[in-house]
């Protein structure tokens, strides 16, 4: 009888430590503030979705979004210019409201798939003159900034940089903006917290230091993401949105990060003498992996090295497609995604696997964010862009590139 009883004492103590360590893996609540256990089980089911209102597949997207169990789903709405390249909007120009029409809906799927999930929206280092210039100011941003508010819309020429530094930088009438400027803040604060309305979670700031040339210690950065959090806390799903930005980190000097968590492109480097194969490594083409800085987290918590995720950057090529060039970000020639885009099945299957262990292995606070969708470099003949999908091909998404059941796989592996 003793024996028994010792027996079942030790089953249940067993079932305690599995329990504890499933609900430690899986625990996805927040509110408010977010743990930092919270944050990386989070990062660590995070997937690139790129401009997911406007797929081409929005139904198979959905599918495969729940099939593996993406907890983050990033990049989910912006604009990059009025004429984007979806692929369900190709070559038409994109209106404000259509944009954010599309979000709604986007951000109302996916939490009826799972209310867990968080959207992110981003707001990038880019301001065109015909988008900028349709937009009417809503009076709460005046408000926000202490200003009379007046009939009249943004001012494209009121968020550049003095002296024409970076205008036209993406292209005629396309320039980074200047944090400095009252116009730009108005514009990043109106943009950010109309997402919040619409449900959306996280918003990524694409390449902050690009805007921020004449902002001395980062004050106006600072001031802006502190508005936006101030309006998450009050208007959020979750009383919380989580911001981040292409860096290694900003830390003012009493040690407060100012992002939630920090993102950054995942830099292959080449292999030499093995045409198309690369690896990762510390200290390459200034990655992040052992660099994120550390410090107290908005959440209040402390950390020696931030939480991050890695993408696959999308940019162009370098002209030197197919050799190998260690001295620069591109991977034999190409800019990350389209590499791994043209690669075949098992070499995509077998990298993403190599990617996702490498990070966990040497770099614990670092997380892959999956490629689910996501522009190329590459143009079909007539200028339509080649996307890659991770989607399983089939009737859904016969351009999917097959490595939806990879993702899955790694993901439950690490359950």
């Amino acid at each position: 009888m003793r024996i028994k009883k010792l027996t079942i004492i030790i089953l249940f103590s067993a079932m305690c430590i599995n329990v504890k360590n499933i609900n430690a893996r899986t625990n996805y609540d927040f509110r408010g503030s977010i743990s930092k256990d919270v944050l990386l089980n989070y990062l660590s089911r995070a997937i690139t979705m790129n401009g997911l209102s406007y797929s081409a597949c929005p139904e198979d997207d959905y599918r495969m979004i729940e099939n593996i169990g993406a907890k983050f789903v990033g990049r989910v709405s912006y604009i990059w210019n009025s004429k984007t390249d979806y692929p369900a909007h190709y070559g038409k120009a994109v209106s404000e409201e259509d944009i954010f029409a599309k979000a709604e809906e986007t951000a109302r799927r996916l939490h009826e798939i799972d209310s867990d999930i968080i959207a992110q929206a981003c707001i990038f280092e880019i301001v065109e003159k015909q988008h900028v210039n349709s937009v009417d100011i809503p009076e709460r941003v005046f408000q926000e900034y202490g200003l009379e508010a007046v009939k009249r819309k943004f001012n494209y020429d009121d968020m550049l940089y003095a002296g024409g530094k970076r205008q036209d930088f993406w292209g005629p009438s396309q320039s980074v903006p200047d944090m400095s400027r009252l116009e730009t803040r108005m514009w990043f604060f109106y943009r950010a917290t109309r997402y919040i309305d619409l449900g959306y979670e996280a918003i990524h700031f694409g390449q902050c230091h690009l805007m921020d040339a004449a902002d001395d210690g980062h004050k106006n950065w600072w001031d802006t993401i502190t508005r936006i959090r101030k309006y998450a806390a009050e208007n959020a799903r979750r009383g919380l949105v989580l911001c981040d930005s292409h860096t290694h980190g900003i830390v003012d000097k009493d040690g407060n990060l100012m992002y939630d968590f920090h993102s950054y492109p995942s830099r292959p480097i080449d292999i030499a003498g093995k045409p198309y194969h690369a690896r990762l490594e510390f200290g390459t083409h200034n990655s992040i992996y052992g660099k994120s800085k550390g410090g107290i987290a908005p959440s209040g918590w402390k950390c020696d090295s931030l939480p991050y995720i890695v993408e696959f950057d999308n940019t162009h090529t370098s002209g030197r497609e197919g050799r190998p060039d260690l001295g620069s970000p591109w991977v034999w020639g190409y800019e990350e995604i389209t590499w791994f885009t043209f690669r075949n099945t098992d070499f995509r299957n077998n990298w993403l696997e190599y990617a996702f262990n490498w990070i966990k292995e040497n770099d614990p606070v670092g997380n892959l964010e999956m490629p689910g969708k996501v522009p190329t470099a590459f143009y079909h003949p007539g200028g339509r862009r080649l996307w890659y999908m991770a989607n399983t091909p089939g009737e859904g998404c016969p351009g999917g590139y097959g490595q939806e059941q990879k993702i899955k796989d790694l993901w439950t592996k690490e359950q």
